[in-house]
């Protein structure tokens, strides 16, 4: 082959004819599935964590800790009792504050991982196209599982061959 020669050309492979769907592009849609599956099952997971801060909060509510550690001091101090105003430090508020933001985070991640398992669920299903394109936006967000996730699933939605399984024309 001489230097100045021209590389020899590549052709891609024909389309498949129009009503037939690719099998790499079927193929790409269930691994995403599966994937999806996956990665939602870990949000769901890691939204379990948050619960042992809202059952700390419980416990600050109900006066459970105060109870323990007023009767902790009771027999510290041979059984003199504690003074009251010491516990004032750990308020009931602070409990609630507990609750409400970490039962929000648990709810919030639950939702996200359930979002993103329906979202499988539609790739296999090969339906709710914009659904899983706006799920598949929203998890780049998520650093760093959801954005490669996100980016696969954005690349294989965009492609024409796949854009005809779901029926879209745009």
């Amino acid at each position: 082959m001489n230097l100045y020669e021209s590389p020899p050309r590549y052709d891609p492979p024909p389309p498949p004819p129009s009503g037939m769907p690719r099998r790499e592009d079927i193929s790409h849609l269930d691994t995403l599935a599966v994937v999806h599956y996956v990665v939602g099952g870990i949000f769901v997971f890691i939204s379990c964590l948050p619960l042992l801060y809202l059952l700390l909060g419980t416990i600050l509510v109900t006066g459970g800790a105060a109870a323990a550690a007023s009767e902790a001091a009771r027999h510290a101090h041979g059984g003199m009792g504690a003074d009251p105003a010491q516990f004032a430090l750990v308020p009931a508020a602070l409990g609630g504050f507990f609750m409400v933001i970490f039962g929000l985070a648990a709810l919030f991640n639950a939702a996200i991982g359930v979002g993103i398992i329906l979202s499988g669920r539609f790739l296999r299903q090969q339906r709710n196209y914009i659904y899983s394109f706006v799920v598949a936006c929203l998890m780049c967000l998520s650093v760093p599982l959801g954005t490669i996730l996100g980016v696969f699933t954005i690349i294989v939605l965009s492609r024409e061959s796949v854009k005809r399984l779901y029926g879209r024309t745009f």
